[in-house]
């Protein structure tokens, strides 16, 4: 009977241990949220993810293991969301810019090459 006590009490103690180092990854994954720039790309997705750490810690607080861990795993989901959207933003943003630099290369090598024709046609006298 003593052995079934202490195993609840270790299983208790594990389970709080397993959840919080998930809650610890979701703090991980806020932050990379943050660099990103989700705040302003995905405010939403993060404000959900926020939300439900919120609510991961405070389930954690109140030793309510299995209802943090499902709070901390949907937080978590969220966050990477967040990230994921943020991320793709910017590179469309850079896409952008880059596609915006071809054409004005291309714009002014069709310039500078109807230019030099127009050169050559003179000096030719045709």
């Amino acid at each position: 009977m003593v052995f079934v006590l202490f195993g609840s009490i270790s299983a208790c103690g594990s389970k709080g241990a397993s959840t919080q180092a998930e809650l610890n990854t979701i703090d991980e994954v806020m932050q990379q949220a943050i660099k990103v720039g989700a705040d302003e790309l995905a405010p939403v997705e993060l404000r959900l993810a926020r939300e439900k750490q919120r609510q991961a810690y405070a389930a954690m607080k109140a030793k309510k293991y299995a209802k943090a861990q499902r709070f901390s795993r949907e937080a978590k989901v969220d966050a990477q969301l967040a990230v994921a959207l943020a991320t793709t933003v910017k590179s469309r943003h850079a896409l952008k810019g880059v596609r915006g630099n071809i054409l004005v290369e291309s714009e002014a090598g069709t310039q500078k090459s109807s230019f030099q024709e127009d050169s050559l046609r003179a000096l030719v006298g045709g």
